[in-house]
């Protein structure tokens, strides 16, 4: 019956729309007028969100705001009320500044530490702040094809610093911070079309600084954070969704992980990623976790590789996107291969408190303050990332005979290889490539050094000799066991000293190596460090072979 009903409807509709052409897909339908329309499927903001699955580029019309709502792959976005970004309209980048950090127009504000961020259509929004004079609630908009800036309505709540903000229905949204001793927990939301700042409904977990956000399916989560950052194991555990269309909060499962701060968080996938952060009494954890709101519930995944605790994340074209402040790097994550790749290793790092964005397919990082020098910046760096990835330029092989003097490396799942190439491939890390390349002269791999150097923990070997480094954290005064990437056949010598970015109080002070063998070795406790440091870190070289 039901296949009867839906044979009589498509031949009513071919009759309505004989003037169209028509054309049957097997999972879409095609129709082309110059005299009709189409009248989409229309619903409640309910009923959309109530949608299971919904894939990328499924659009309804809104009958709350008529406004067309389209899924991205992350969330849903409105097409009306904000003037839309195109990256067709932003000045070319020459192919070769392609995953590397340039320099855009200053932010103008004083107050440039511990902004906060959130992006609207073509804009960017960015404000509150501290400077070496206090703070301010001062907001700027920030728009990319002409590289300005201009000021919009100050934030009327509280002065504040630490606060997080994401952004719903084409509104963003203003959480929580710090004013003095005392945690905030109020949200405030902001309508471009207005320029005008509202109160909303508090959140009802206790208030909290360098928390967890993620957005899914048009509903914010806000999870895991400080309330004391000056006690040890201070953090908060609880997740909370933010439902904009009835302003209320319902509590979620709790986060059964160690780290509580400082966590970087985006969306893929129709799940909540958080990395990194501080963990209960271990320092600085690579750990990784996904929430799943569908089921409720958090999934473990492969721990981020060589991250520091002063890492930012950001949504960007269905995937996330990682910034280290203090390490420089950048790497994108593969959700559905729950992988990691280093897209850009040039941003001008060593800073702490800075604030990232996206607009489009390009990536913006800049502001906070420089940990070496305590000075506060003001530049704003922009990304664009190639996205023939994954690729990326790293080593320049020179082989013998097949005339190959530089070349773009390029993966395949586990095989690596030259692009361009000769009629075969090289292939790297697999026992079996495609293909394989006589090479009747020498195989030579300049600055190899220079590279492997950029990494925080890795390996090298010169001939028989081999040299292992890395960067350890600890709590002061109890010992840390540490495994070396690769073990040795015989450990020859170990040293390691307090890292530099503690310089304010011990740089490069030695630090006592208590046990070692082939492959793991022991880190004693010191009684340098300022007892306010909690969780110092370590550089450490290994010689052997």
């Amino acid at each position: 019956m039901k296949n009867f009903i839906f044979i009589i409807f498509i031949l009513l509709l071919v009759h309505e729309l004989k003037a169209q052409s028509i054309t049957f897909g097997e999972d879409y339908l095609d129709l082309k007028s110059s005299a009709q329309g189409v009248r989409i499927p229309q619903m409640s903001t309910a009923k959309r969100d109530s949608i299971p699955n919904p894939p990328a580029g499924l659009q309804i019309l809104n009958t709350d705001d008529f406004c067309l709502d389209v899924y991205t792959g992350s969330q849903w976005s409105k097409l009306c009320g904000q003037e839309e970004y195109s990256d067709s309209k932003m000045p070319d980048r020459p192919d070769q500044t392609l995953n590397k950090w340039l320099f855009k127009t200053n932010y103008p504000n004083a107050y440039s530490s511990r902004v906060n961020a959130f992006t609207i259509g073509k804009y960017a929004y960015m404000g509150m702040g501290i400077s070496s004079s206090g703070g301010a609630n001062e907001f700027k908009k920030y728009e990319p094809i002409n590289n300005t800036w201009e000021s919009i309505a100050s934030f009327p709540g509280a002065n504040r610093n630490l606060s997080k903000t994401f952004v719903l229905n084409g509104k963003g949204y203003l959480y929580g911070g710090r004013n003095g001793a005392t945690f905030l927990n109020d949200l405030w939301e902001y309508n471009p079309e207005t320029d005008l700042w509202t109160q909303k409904a508090s959140f009802p977990g206790a208030g909290r600084i360098r928390g967890a956000v993620f957005v899914i399916n048009n509903k914010a989560y806000l999870g895991p954070g400080l309330n004391n950052p000056l006690v040890i194991n201070s953090g908060i555990k609880d997740l909370w969704e933010y439902d904009p269309e009835n302003d209320s909060w319902s509590q979620k499962a709790n986060f059964p992980g160690t780290q509580y701060g400082y966590m970087a968080c985006f969306t893929a996938g129709n799940q909540g990623f958080m990395f990194g952060g501080y963990s209960d009494g271990t320092g600085i954890s690579g750990n990784a976790w996904k929430y799943d709101p569908r089921l409720n519930q958090w999934i473990q995944l492969s721990q981020v590789p060589d991250i520091s605790v002063i890492a930012i994340g950001i949504n960007l074209s269905g995937n996330g996107v990682i910034i280290d402040e203090y390490l420089g790097t950048t790497r994108r994550y593969d959700h559905t291969q729950d992988s990691w790749e280093i897209i850009a290793d040039d941003f001008q790092g060593s800073r702490g408190d800075g604030v990232a964005f996206s607009i489009g397919k390009r990536v913006y990082m800049g502001l906070g303050i420089n940990i070496t020098t305590n000075t506060f910046l003001s530049d704003i760096q922009e990304l664009v990332i190639d996205n023939t990835l994954n690729s990326y330029r790293a080593l320049k092989p020179v082989i013998q005979d097949a005339k190959i003097s530089e070349g773009l490396w390029k993966v395949d799942g586990k095989r690596m290889f030259l692009e361009p190439a000769p009629a075969q491939k090289v292939g790297i890390g697999t026992s079996n490539p495609a293909t394989s390349l006589e090479v009747k002269g020498t195989l030579a791999a300049t600055n190899w050094l220079e590279e492997r150097r950029k990494s925080n923990d890795g390996f090298a070997r010169m001939g028989p000799l081999l040299i292992q480094w890395g960067l350890v954290t600890y709590e002061s005064n109890n010992t840390k066991t540490v495994k070396f990437p690769v073990s040795f056949e015989k450990l020859l010598s170990i040293t390691a000293t307090v890292a530099d970015y503690y310089s304010n109080i011990a740089s490069n002070v030695p630090v006592k190596i208590v046990n070692s063998t082939n492959s793991v070795f022991e880190i004693g406790g010191t009684k340098v460090f300022s007892t306010n440091v909690n969780y110092p870190a370590v550089h450490w070289m290994a010689i052997g072979y």
